[in-house]
């Protein structure tokens, strides 16, 4: 590599925020902030975008979750890669589907090579598909990436806006994401999303 990669890690532990660190200081992924809960990651964005968030799912004030929402609709564009000592699929899907690049588990800091290349694939790519479950990958990246500004009651035009394509592209991509989750237009998508918290996306097709 002949630049390095940036990142802030986000998690309530100390010693694992400073064991990632140390880690991946062998492969040129340097961290610029470290933070216990989403308001100290609000904080530190202020000050620098990073080329990648290590977000924890866990976290006190404001957790994972919470600031994925604030995320997704101050920074839109950045990347996100979601930490958990859980692997349950609809978990991992609630997090995709707002907008989240990629998933590992905790575990994975053991094999600090794999948690470097993910960072990277995520970096240079926008999108890692390792650990991710099988039921994930029926959806393409791309509509992985409109599902949380679908859920947002955004038109085809709007959408299209945000991620600076066309409005044609995103209707095909709207009745592909339609048909996986049996759903027939924009509003029975919202009320799935809200009534079932996500979990239509990860069943399987029948």
């Amino acid at each position: 590599m002949n630049t390095e990669t940036n990142f802030i890690i986000a998690d309530d532990q100390a010693w694992f925020r400073k064991n990632l660190i140390n880690l991946l200081k062998d492969y040129q992924i340097r961290a610029i902030g470290e933070a216990s809960n989403g308001l100290e990651v609000i904080e530190l964005l202020k000050i620098e975008v990073p080329d990648i968030l290590i977000l924890d799912i866990e976290m006190p004030v404001m957790n994972g979750n919470q600031t994925m929402q604030y995320l997704n609709k101050h920074y839109p564009a950045l990347k996100v890669l979601i930490l958990s000592g859980y692997q349950d699929e609809t978990l991992i899907m609630n997090y995709l589907t707002r907008g989240a690049r990629g998933f590992l588990h905790k575990n994975s800091i053991q094999n600090p090579f794999q948690f470097a290349n993910t960072i990277l694939d995520i970096t240079e790519s926008g999108f890692c598909k390792n650990d991710l479950p099988k039921h994930a990958l029926k959806f393409t990246e791309r509509e992985i990436e409109i599902i949380p500004i679908l859920t947002e009651g955004k038109t085809s035009k709007e959408i299209a806006k945000v991620l600076k394509t066309t409005e044609r592209a995103i209707n095909k991509h709207r009745d592909n994401i339609y048909k996986k989750c049996k759903v027939r237009n924009l509003g029975e998508f919202i009320n799935s999303a809200v009534k079932k918290g996500y979990e239509f996306l990860s069943q399987k097709s029948k």
